[in-house]
C-alpha cells in the first residue's frame, strides 16, 4: 500500500472513530442513504527535497462529513448535529495528530516528525449536490494536511 493510500485509509478509521455509528469511504463519489457518512479524496500536494535526498509532500486530503438530507430536521437540528459532529471530529484529531485509529495502533513511519495531521480549514455548514440523491445534502467539507516523506528516486 503506498503512503497516500495508507493516510487515506487512516483517516477513515479517525473518522468513523470520532463518530459512533457513522460510515466512512476512501473515496470521494459516493452516495448512500444512511447518515451520516464521510468521503474523502486527495487535495493538491506540494513537493520539496531535503539536504538528506528525501521528497517531502505536504499533501491536502479534503474530508466530506454528510450528516442528512436539506429538507429533514427540524429548525436548527442540522446546524446542532453538524456542530457536534464537527467537535468530535476535532477533538479525534487532536488526541491522535500521529494518525493513530482502530486497526491503526502504530503512528505511520512516513509522516515527518512534527508535521502530523492536521486540519487547514473546513466549510462550516455547507449544501451538497450529490449524484443520485433526490434533494441537497447538509455537512461539511474539512481540508486536512499531511506532510509524507518519501525516499528521492
Amino acid at each position: 500500500m503506498s503512503n497516500l493510500s495508507d493516510a487515506l485509509a487512516r483517516l477513515v478509521a479517525m473518522e468513523k472513530d470520532a463518530i459512533s455509528g457513522c460510515d466512512a469511504v476512501p473515496y470521494y463519489v459516493h452516495w448512500q442513504s444512511q447518515f451520516p457518512y464521510w468521503t474523502n479524496r486527495i487535495g493538491a500536494g506540494q513537493y520539496s527535497w531535503n539536504s538528506e535526498d528525501i521528497n517531502i509532500v505536504d499533501r491536502l486530503l479534503i474530508a466530506r462529513l454528510v450528516i442528512g438530507h436539506f429538507t429533514e430536521n427540524y429548525e436548527g437540528v442540522s446546524e446542532t448535529n453538524l456542530a457536534t459532529y464537527m467537535e468530535d471530529f476535532m477533538e479525534q484529531l487532536a488526541a491522535n495528530p500521529g494518525m493513530t485509529a482502530t486497526g491503526y495502533a502504530e503512528e505511520p513511519d512516513y509522516l515527518m516528525p512534527g508535521h502530523q495531521i492536521e486540519i487547514v480549514s473546513d466549510t462550516g455548514l455547507q449544501f451538497f449536490q450529490v449524484g443520485g440523491s433526490p434533494t441537497l445534502q447538509v455537512g461539511t467539507e474539512f481540508t486536512l494536511r499531511v506532510r509524507i516523506i518519501e525516499d528521492a528516486m
